[in-house]
């Protein structure tokens, strides 16, 4: 008996109407194999039949895997060795052979594992000074990973809208312009809302508050021109929400003028409702437009 293949796994997508799905890889014993919909593991709902020759065979599903799900066909074999020789007893070549290629099969298993993870270059020196940790840190509700700014480089949690105020976007269903039509109500709008929370555009060219429109009980209006009939109108309303405390991160601010360059990274600009980041290249400071690097 040998490991000729180097799978360990095999993926097919479902049709709503297939139940059998193959595996060509070498398995010993049926409860070897593990199958996946998606990012979720079976364990009922199947059974798997085992070729006589242990070359390979198949999954059969009790219910088709939906249309588009991805069949994911995983052996995983125990991490265990149970085959016990007597001393002066018999040496058989199957036993034996069986435990060589098992053990085989936990290198492949691994391997594949690995290939899966974030880890270092080949010349990466986890000893020398400097060398960055790829260890991340324990889970965080609602954080992201980051690279720390400073050697030696850990993988760091941060909030990634600042501690004082974060900007939750609604995107209102987009409107066709007729070129006549200067009142355009929005679906789910309330009255109320500041004209500051809202960024409109027509024909992807941003509209100015109070130049190109106000704000209505039911919408927006535009001041003096209509929408073209080939432009569509988008309105996207933003909404201060509290966000816990990161104090690595900095702030958001929501001014009408731009703060001090170090004590942000963003900046809200109230009186347009444009989003501005911190830009520093080492020569020059400033504030620049999210949508399009467009200095403030």
């Amino acid at each position: 008996m040998t490991v000729l293949s180097e799978s360990s796994k095999t993926s097919s997508v479902g049709d709503g109407v297939t139940t059998r799905f193959f595996f060509n890889f070498k398995v010993y014993d049926a409860a070897h194999i593990k199958p996946w919909l998606d990012e979720s593991e079976q364990l009922t709902g199947f059974t798997v039949n085992l070729n006589g020759d242990y070359s390979g065979g198949s999954v059969d599903f009790t219910t088709p895997p939906a249309d588009e799900v991805i069949v994911t066909l995983v052996r995983e074999v125990p991490l265990t060795q149970d085959t016990s020789y007597l001393t002066g007893g018999a040496f058989p070549a199957a036993s034996h052979e069986r435990e060589l290629d098992e053990g085989r099969m936990i290198d492949q298993q691994l391997l594949e594992l690995i290939s899966r993870m974030s880890i270092p270059p080949p010349t990466s020196d986890p000893t020398a000074p400097g060398v960055p940790d790829y260890t991340l840190p324990p889970p965080g509700a609602g954080m992201s990973f980051r690279w720390s700014e400073q050697e030696p480089y850990t993988i760091e949690l941060y909030q990634a809208w600042g501690d004082a105020v974060g900007i939750v976007p609604k995107a209102y269903p987009a409107i066709q312009g007729d070129g006549v039509t200067l009142q355009l109500d929005l679906e789910g709008f309330t009255d109320g809302i500041p004209i500051e929370s809202l960024v409109v555009t027509c024909g992807g060219v941003y509209q100015r508050p109070r130049i190109d429109y106000r704000v209505t009980s039911t919408g927006i209006e535009f001041i003096g021109e209509a929408p073209p009939s080939d432009a569509w109108v988008q309105v996207i309303e933003y909404t201060p929400v509290n966000v816990a405390p990161v104090e690595s991160f900095g702030r958001i601010y929501m001014q009408e003028t731009a703060p001090n360059f170090h004590d942000a990274r963003l900046w809200w600009r109230t009186t347009d409702g444009l989003l501005f980041t911190a830009y520093d290249d080492g020569e020059n400071e400033q504030w620049v437009d999210v949508r399009g690097a467009i200095p403030a």
